[in-house]
């Protein structure tokens, strides 16, 4: 049984093999170069001054960059090497790895789901904002003479420049910048992590089962080593009773000395099954070794992966909102500087101006005194 065990799973070993070497040739990057080239974006986009900021808004900033400096102490500064090494000598280390990167893409489906109907709804709102915009222009510019007129058809203007911005904006973040993106990378590492748990389980039920055949063969094999024991005991009483005898004692000893062979053969062959299993289980351990150490290091370099490719598309977003939220500011700047200028009745004279000049004749009405009708 042991020696039969040492063929099976032949065919799954080569092609968890073939993924290991595929992961193996993936180049790990941390993606430094690339938030720094999305915070830079952020700063060269960044034209407000921070002194002006509200202070409760500066009171979250606080809040948040003691979150970051909460979250960034490292007590024993551990690397990723010394934190797979501690995962492969701790038992459970590779059932710990697998339910982080399980809880990850929770985490991340989670996320994606509040961005999806925030996005759906920004853009349900956007074009309602639209429509009434829309309408609100048209009856608007059937009007004429109507004070600051043109103030309001900017605004309306401004909110269907803000409004096709928008969906805009939440087109890019859930096709290209945030949603889509964030979405493969979590599919991804949820596909490795099921193969990596299913390789797992069967490197585990392989040990299991080489460790039930030694178990087996060890029983088997202590049980021959009695039985030729008891054997050689009998044999030796058999000669002994045999000596000066002839005839039927002798085949009497022949018998017991056939027995005694018969039984260190088997023996032998136990021990060599025996033996046979323990190399089965040294190599099956060996190789459990090498899957825990290759699982540990590949889920790690998966959530690295998926933490790189979080803050790159996280960064993207705010970048994209930034702008999107620095138009609306500066576009009612300038409404309220058009507005400023404006003279109370100033719409009321022109159009007093653009009325057609039609004078009305000048009248003059005098007393007539009352004349009877037979008087005239």
């Amino acid at each position: 049984m042991g020696l039969d065990s040492q063929g099976k799973g032949a065919e799954n070993k080569k092609r968890y093999s073939e993924i290991f070497r595929s992961l193996d040739a993936l180049e790990i990057s941390i993606g430094n170069a690339a938030v720094d080239l999305f915070v830079d974006d952020m700063e060269d986009n960044s034209t407000g001054d921070p002194n002006t900021q509200p202070e409760q808004l500066q009171a979250d900033e606080s809040s948040c960059e003691r979150d970051r400096n909460s979250e960034a102490e490292d007590p024993a500064n551990m690397t990723a090497e010394e934190a797979d090494e501690m995962l492969i000598k701790c038992d459970g280390g590779v059932e710990a790895a697998l339910e982080y990167a399980k809880m990850w893409c929770k985490y991340v489906k989670e996320l994606l789901s509040w961005v999806d109907k925030r996005l759906n709804y920004e853009i349900e709102f956007a074009k309602n904002i639209l429509k009434i915009a829309e309408t609100g222009r048209n009856a608007v510019n059937q009007q004429s003479c109507m004070p600051l007129q043109a103030l309001y058809t900017m605004v309306m203007e401004h909110d269907i420049k803000t409004g096709n911005l928008a969906i805009d904006t939440a087109g890019i973040l859930q096709m290209k910048e945030y949603y889509k993106p964030l979405w493969a990378k979590r599919n991804e590492i949820e596909k490795w992590r099921k193969e990596f748990k299913d390789q797992w389980q069967k490197e585990q039920k392989r040990m299991n089962d080489s460790l039930s055949s030694m178990r087996k063969s060890r029983q088997h094999y202590l049980q021959r080593c009695e039985d030729l024991e008891k054997a050689k005991v009998l044999s030796a009483r058999a000669e002994e009773e045999c000596q000066g005898t002839a005839g039927s004692g002798n085949k009497q000893l022949e018998k017991r000395r056939r027995y005694r062979e018969e039984v260190q053969l088997k023996a032998q062959e136990s021990e060599v099954i025996y033996k046979a299993c323990i190399c089965d289980v040294n190599a099956h351990q060996q190789e459990l070794k090498k899957a825990r150490e290759r699982i540990v290091s590949h889920v790690r370099k998966l959530v690295y992966q998926g933490d790189e490719v979080m803050t790159r598309v996280t960064l993207r977003m705010f970048m994209l909102r930034q702008v999107q939220a620095e138009r609306i500011p500066e576009g009612y700047q300038i409404l309220t500087e058009f507005c400023k200028p404006y003279k109370v009745g100033e719409k009321y004279l022109e159009f007093i101006q653009k009325l057609r000049k039609k004078e009305l004749p000048v009248e003059e009405y005098a007393f007539k005194e009352f004349v009877p009708s037979g008087s005239r």
